[in-house]
């Protein structure tokens, strides 16, 4: 007995839930196209969203449209015509409801009324071809004259949704075309090199990344006060010395300033040295943000990503990644700390990442940096600092002896408390003026950095919103992803031995196959860079089974998994939905244990909008795009009525009862 469930099954294996979890999340662009309409939409909207969803492939999403606008009594062949490809579409007379029959039968009651002209002419066709209008001996040849007759977009619905309807003697002949359109289609405009565009978010504009805040601020506060300090000090020492011996003290004086602004000078040029070979703030990862997870944890990890994947040939990745330990940590702390304050997501940034993955890479094979004991300052500029700076104390000593010669009592203790004032003073402004200098260097030289990097950023910024023009659309992606299935059926069928003709009807499962990315236009179904395909072909013998794995930008396939079953072997087919996983369809034989087959994504996904605003969601809505984009509902009716009937599902649609399981 089948049966259709959803709830969790306890004994399903969590590889998959595993596998799920860890995939990137989904990126949601805009499109002109619309497969959701809004609540108070026309039936004009309505419409226009049905055909966009029969290009995409959404044929049940299709139907449910089209019945909202009949029932709002917006009637025409037109409108029928395309109500009878959703219904008919990839469908087999046994595959059809009995909804589907009593429904069509209407549709054929309100033929006559309806106005004479091109869609009339072709919904007749339709209908003549899905057995719902008497027909005499030679009704396939006049149905064939009329299938000419119709424009190329009504002729291209028939041949690619209705095949499974057309006479034996024609299915040949409209599959070699589909098979050879296929061919044509696969790899049409440059399918390799723009589909991994799609998968692309909308990069977030590059942002100008501010220095470090100046750190000396309190000390340049205090320097005035420090400048006059010792401008007190020596103008004192300077006049005691003129009043005891006005020439010898000029010498001494000018000896002492001379060499005191020389080994300022020189200690300047050492002091600017030292700085710049130390760490900048700037560059500084605080110690909690590398146990953070979130947001910062993301940017890390694709940090990492990128430069594992642009690496120098020079090196091993090892020895790559422990060398660039420190540059992806600042780099992450960078790109995290400028969006953290935003509704950018990690998606939103992989362009800057990977820009700055190449930088290092380039970087590295271009040219070594040298190292710090190359670019220390010269010994003669520590030896002339350190020379002029004892040269210009032993001339303000040589000051102090001719103030002390002068024997006047009053004079040497006023100028040895200014000497003792203005040592005290130039120990406390020089090192503050070092380091208000050496601050404002290094805010100069990091806002000129940084600007020319974000200038650099900015170039890569408007290549890559260039090149994501290129983006293919939504249709482009269907009828890459419909060439694929359409030639992996036509493999099988080969390998098989089997006419397409021969099939008494067929289903296709595409599935994610992790890992992968996905993306989907606004109100579509999820594209995936991986697919599991899964192929059902019914014969008379009994049902073919085949899978296999796809790459969406190469459609290089994997290895094919093949398996045979009699009608009555498949004992029991059921879902089960996962709140944290998704869809699973489980298939049970009677000849081994029960097999699974991840169908779809959770409900609950977080979409990456363009524009960078919150979307809401209904996501049952969404989730019943994505099953049909599957082609869950199709396999899952036909699977479960075989499951079900057995022998009795073979014998009501008029096939041979096999003695033995067919063989791969």
């Amino acid at each position: 007995m089948t049966e259709f469930q959803t709830k969790v099954d306890p004994t399903l294996h969590n590889s998959q839930v595993d596998a799920i979890i860890g995939t990137h999340i989904g990126v949601h662009h805009e499109d002109n196209r619309t497969y959701v309409t809004s609540e108070g939409a026309s039936p004009e909207e309505k419409f226009e969203s049905a055909l966009n969803a029969i290009d995409g492939g959404l044929l049940d999403r299709a139907r449910m449209l089209i019945d909202d606008v009949i029932a709002s009594d917006s009637r025409s062949a037109r409108i029928y015509f395309y109500w009878a490809i959703a219904v008919l579409g990839s469908k087999s007379q046994h595959d059809l409801t009995s909804k589907d029959k009593r429904e069509l039968n209407m549709i054929v009651e309100r033929v006559g009324r309806i106005p004479d002209d091109s869609w009339r002419l072709a919904l007749e066709v339709v209908l003549d071809l899905a057995g719902y209008r008497p027909k005499d001996v030679g009704w396939w040849r006049t149905w064939e004259a009329h299938l000419d007759a119709l424009t190329i977009e009504q002729q291209t619905m028939v041949n690619e949704h209705l095949d499974r309807l057309m006479p034996s003697a024609a299915l040949e002949a409209i599959w070699t075309q589909r098979c050879a359109t296929a061919r044509s289609n696969q790899f049409r405009d440059n399918r390799r090199g723009r589909i991994e565009l799609f998968f692309e978010a909308e990069p977030a504009e590059p942002r100008l990344v501010a220095p470090h805040d100046n750190r000396a601020g309190d000390t340049q506060a205090s320097l005035p006060g420090r400048y006059a300090l010792v401008a007190v000090a020596a103008l004192v020492i300077g006049v005691i010395a003129l009043l005891t011996q006005p020439l010898l003290a000029t010498a001494e004086l000018t000896m002492t300033a001379a060499t005191a602004v020389a080994a300022l000078a020189f200690g300047c040029r050492w002091a600017d040295r030292v700085a710049d070979l130390a760490p900048s703030p700037s560059d500084a990862v605080p110690a909690y943000t590398t146990g953070q997870t979130g947001f910062t944890h993301q940017v890390r990890q694709r940090f990492t990503e990128h430069f594992t994947t642009y690496r120098p040939p020079a090196f091993d990745l090892s020895a790559w990644l422990a060398e660039t330990t420190t540059e992806r940590e600042r780099l992450a702390h960078e790109i995290a700390r400028s969006y953290r304050e935003s509704t950018t997501t990690v998606e939103n940034l992989d362009w800057i990442i990977r820009h700055l993955a190449r930088e290092a890479r380039d970087h590295a094979v271009s040219a070594q940096s040298p190292e710090p004991s190359e670019r220390l300052s010269p010994a003669a500029t520590k030896v002339l600092c350190i020379g002029l700076t004892s040269a210009a104390g032993v001339a303000l000593l040589a000051t102090l002896v001719t103030i002390v010669s002068g024997f006047e009592p009053s004079h040497i203790g006023l100028s040895l408390t200014a000497s003792l004032l203005l040592i005290w003073s130039l120990k406390r402004a020089v090192p503050d003026t070092l380091e208000v200098r050496s601050e404002q260097r290094r805010l100069d030289r990091e806002h000129a950095e940084r600007r020319t990097e974000y200038e650099s950023r900015m170039a890569a910024y408007r290549r890559w919103k260039a090149r994501l023009e290129d983006r293919p659309s939504e249709t482009e992606m269907q009828t890459w992803l419909n060439a694929d299935k359409t030639i992996f059926i036509a493999e099988v069928l080969d390998n098989y031995r089997l006419r397409w003709s021969r099939l008494v009807t067929h289903t296709f499962l595409v599935t994610p196959n992790p890992p992968y990315r996905k993306a989907r236009v606004k109100n579509g179904p999820w594209r995936y860079t991986r697919y599991a395909f899964h192929l059902f072909l019914v014969t008379p013998e009994g049902v073919r089974e085949v899978s296999t794995e796809i790459d969406a930008q190469s459609a290089r396939r994997g290895k094919e998994l093949r398996d045979s079953y009699r009608f009555d072997a498949l004992t029991s087919v059921r879902v089960t939905d996962d709140k944290r996983a998704g869809y699973n369809l489980e298939l049970t034989l009677t000849n081994g244990p029960a097999r699974e087959i991840h169908i779809k994504d959770a409900n609950a996904q977080q979409v990456l909008p363009a524009n960078g605003e919150p979307q809401i969601y209904d996501h049952e809505e969404f989730s019943r795009i994505d099953l049909d984009a599957t082609g869950f509902v199709h396999t899952f009716h036909l699977l479960e009525g075989i499951a079900a009937d057995g022998k009795a599902w073979a014998r009501d649609h008029g096939l041979p009862q096999p003695s033995s399981t067919p063989t791969a």
